[in-house]
């Protein structure tokens, strides 16, 4: 049962990896698994903590994937780059 719900969650999280870069998705893993693992505050640095990552990475990289992060958000949909989401197929972003 364990397994399997292990399993489920990370092929979830794996539909992240096209929309952003290997560092990225890196971060975000371990980001995640802190907040998963963590019972308190939802922070990043707790999350650091709990994953043990806090005192072997630097914190700043972690908060970096949301202030400044590159994301593909069309590339997560399957939308070519240039194109929109939204709407009743992909049209020219103006």
């Amino acid at each position: 049962m364990v397994h399997e719900a292990l399993s489920t969650l990370l092929a979830w999280v794996g539909v992240f990896q096209p929309a952003l870069t290997r560092p990225g998705f890196d971060n975000m893993i371990v980001v995640f698994a802190g907040w998963v693992l963590t019972a308190g505050p939802h922070a990043v640095t707790q999350a650091l903590v709990t994953t043990r990552v806090a005192g072997r990475r630097h914190h700043e990289a972690f908060h970096r994937f949301f202030s400044r992060g590159t994301w593909g958000a069309a590339r997560l949909v399957g939308v070519p780059a240039g194109e929109s989401p939204v709407g009743g197929g992909a049209q020219p972003l103006p």
